[in-house]
């Protein structure tokens, strides 16, 4: 935004507000207390990825322990630490969670999981919510159309049935 007139940037509040909270109820400085916040949501981030992929089954679970460890020692975390990307880490903590809460479909309610996790995201970096969103269209989109092919008028009926709490 610097040097440009008539522009308006920010990030959403959520990361400042938890920041603040934490600071003022532990007493510490706000930038550690920001880094407290940014280490745990990229190691819940990783553990939430590496029980979402045990779901799947252990074998990929295995497989994706190292990315998982990657993620909160690695480049990721010194990247969001360095270079400022914090609203960026904490999004994406929200964002797996947000793919977590879609699988569990079968549970009743299970659409305020869905909500509470996207909103978070929504709070956190707005951008990740727009691709996350775009991903979502497509993979929808893509169930859509091969239920249609298989099913004809019917499928349509079966989609909206089936997805009509997430619509």
């Amino acid at each position: 935004m610097m040097g440009f007139e008539d522009v308006i940037g920010f990030y959403p509040p959520m990361l400042l507000h938890l920041s603040a909270i934490l600071a003022r109820a532990s007493g510490l400085p706000v930038h550690d207390a920001l880094q407290v916040i940014i280490g745990l949501a990229l190691t819940l981030g990783a553990v939430m990825v590496y029980y979402f992929a045990r779901s799947l089954g252990k074998n990929i679970a295995v497989l994706s322990l190292p990315m998982t460890i990657i993620i909160t020692t690695g480049a990721p975390f010194l990247g969001a630490v360095t270079f400022g990307q914090m609203p960026f880490a904490l999004s994406s903590m929200f964002l797996v969670a947000t793919a977590w809460a879609i699988t569990k479909l079968s549970l009743p309610k299970s659409y305020l999981l869905i909500a509470v996790a996207l909103s978070g995201s929504i709070m956190t970096h707005t951008s990740e919510t727009l691709f996350f969103s775009i991903f979502l269209a497509l993979f929808f989109g893509i169930v859509a159309i091969t239920r249609l092919a298989k099913e004809k008028i019917n499928g349509i009926k079966a989609i909206i049935r089936e997805n009509k709490s997430i619509i």
